[in-house]
């Protein structure tokens, strides 16, 4: 196949054995739920809710297959490309910048001190969401700090260890117990050529993964301390001090909902990332244009078309939702929106953990709807179209079935790992009550 277009026909046949998304490898995803039921299941629940700090639940793993590894390692890779693009033009495209609402907070730094470094987006998670006859469409990129990957691993080496009967694939990069200091020490070394003696796990609340980061630097001999960032000092050449220690390299694990709630208490800490006085996964740019779903207005909008590699975007465009800055619509997109509910939904283009989504199906009166599409307006929130999502079984002991979507772990814009969620909520969000079902890659020669 030689372009997207003619690639994005694989997904569009439809199923008619099996409500099953394509991607899935229904013969092996079968044998899990069959191997995997009753002790097996619970071992794996008891195990992770050690590790997780949560209680959660755990639905059966699934196997991507063959076909779909990959195109999807294609096109998160030129996914991942488009949306770096969409950072370097919005320092210098103001219709871009016009498109993309930052909080008021921290905007300064979306266009302070930019160089080279920032348009890089070092860790993201791009959402996907399957739809029925094989396809799917990307949801968001998550390019700030997005939970998941330690997770991810642990989650795929206990159900090896509980699936020994069903021939599971390769394993990920994430399943490699030191990736994450692995990960670390080769972004250092690109960042800087000085030594680091500390590694700073930063976190204010929410330590979710923390002791799984620390464990993995710890097994490669890196000295780590976590910090609350709203405790940094600075020295007389503007260098950040942590209970008296020089700290310049670390892994911010707060995300920018919470920084604008903190923002008084994290001038030293964004000061710092904005100085290239201290360094940590994603820059300012990418947390805050990268991360912003609003990139998929840009992205879906033809008058910015020339400003994308010419066969990313044609590989990529099939999986994209029609998306606008509802502030920016005019009247009669407006009428449309506000006449046809169901068709759409809005979200507020930074937030996290299922905040901020609204979707017109589950909006029961047209005078709600009515005054939510005017907030939404006001704020300058994005608007889409709605996609209903393909199904799965949600747990081992029943036959009933829900939503689910993709979530894919990318390094450095490589396919590293992955996880899904399932829900009977649209918003199939773990934070609203979702299961978290593990994710497998067949191999591509198999």
């Amino acid at each position: 196949m030689n372009n997207g277009k003619q690639e994005a026909q694989i997904f569009s046949s439809k199923v008619d054995d099996h409500f099953y998304w394509k991607g899935i490898h229904k013969p092996l995803y079968h044998q899990i739920r069959e191997h995997g039921k009753g002790a097996a299941a619970k071992q794996v629940a008891a195990e992770m809710e050690i590790v997780d700090k949560r209680k959660m639940s755990y639905g059966p793993p699934i196997i991507i297959n063959k076909e779909y590894t990959n195109y999807i390692r294609r096109f998160c890779a030129a996914y991942h490309r488009l949306i770096e693009e969409v950072m370097k033009n919005y320092v210098r495209n103001e219709d871009i910048q016009k498109i993309l609402t930052i909080p008021k907070e921290l905007k300064r730094f979306s266009l302070q001190n930019i160089g080279d470094i920032d348009y890089k987006i070092t860790y993201c998670r791009p959402d996907l969401l399957p739809v029925d006859g094989g396809h799917f469409y990307v949801l968001e990129t998550n390019a700030d700090c997005p939970g998941g990957p330690m997770a991810a691993g642990i989650h795929n080496r206990l159900w090896r260890k509980v699936l020994s009967e069903v021939s599971l694939p390769t394993p990920m990069p994430l399943e490699e117990p030191t990736w994450f200091a692995d990960w670390m020490i080769k972004l250092r070394r690109e960042w800087s050529d000085e030594e680091f003696e500390t590694f700073a796990l930063f976190s204010t609340d929410y330590r979710y993964e923390l002791d799984e980061m620390r464990n993995s630097l710890e097994r490669r001999g890196i000295n780590v301390i976590e910090i609350d960032p709203r405790k940094l000092e600075t020295d007389s050449d503007q260098n950040v001090l942590a209970d008296g220690k020089r700290v310049d390299f670390g892994y911010q694990k707060f995300d920018i909902p919470d920084c604008c709630q903190m923002y008084q208490d994290l001038t030293v800490f964004f000061d710092a990332i904005s100085n290239k006085k201290m360094f940590v996964q994603n820059g300012m740019l990418a947390k805050l244009v990268g991360d912003n779903k609003l990139c998929l207005a840009v992205l879906t909008d033809s008058r910015f078309s020339h400003l994308f590699d010419k066969d990313d975007l044609e590989l990529v465009e099939p999986h994209l939702i029609w998306t606008r800055n509802i502030s920016l619509c005019d009247q009669k997109t407006i009428n449309e929106i506000l006449g046809e509910k169901d068709r759409y939904v809005l979200k507020k283009p930074i937030e996290a953990q299922g905040k901020g989504v609204i979707i017109g199906k589950d909006i029961k009166k047209n005078e709600e709807w009515s005054n939510l599409v005017s907030s939404a307006t006001d704020m300058g929130w994005l608007v889409t179209e709605y996609r209903e999502p393909a199904s799965i079984h949600h747990q081992f002991d029943t036959d009933s079935v829900c939503y689910h979507d993709l979530c894919t772990f990318l390094i450095d814009g490589q396919l590293v790992g992955a996880d899904a969620r399932s829900s009977p909520n649209r918003r199939m969000n773990v934070a609203l009550g979702g299961s978290i079902h593990a994710a497998f890659f067949e191999d591509e020669t198999a």
